[in-house]
């Protein structure tokens, strides 16, 4: 039996031990019984694909997102590390005037950058 398609393999065997013999009618009711047996089978494959393609399609829309998202976050990560590294001074004011009372510096930090870059975070 075949790895690939066991349902199929399965089917013609089966179909093969009720139909045997090698005479011109008995080919032909083999043919006939084959034919039978595999095309509902083939369409219920065909059902099963087609699903299993849609499910694959929505998982590669949501890949697709998701990727999206994390490149527009890196792009946002560069430009605050772009920021901070052209702008000494205003990151030594910024952690001159931070307070604990705030948070962590960096959260502070943060909330300064996005104030300085506006839309871009």
């Amino acid at each position: 039996m075949s790895r690939a398609s066991p349902r199929v393999e399965a089917c013609i065997e089966e179909v093969i031990r009720q139909h045997p013999g090698t005479t011109p009618s008995a080919q032909a009711r083999y043919f006939e019984a084959v034919h039978q047996e595999l095309a509902p089978l083939a369409r219920q494959l065909e059902v099963e694909l087609n699903t299993k393609m849609g499910h694959a399609g929505e998982v590669h829309d949501r890949l697709q997102a998701q990727a999206a998202e994390w490149r527009r976050r890196a792009l946002v990560a560069e430009r605050c590390a772009n920021w901070l590294l052209e702008n000494p001074r205003k990151v030594l004011d910024v952690t001159r005037r931070w307070n604990p009372v705030q948070g962590t510096l960096a959260a502070y930090l943060e909330q300064c950058v996005r104030a300085e870059l506006g839309e871009i975070v």
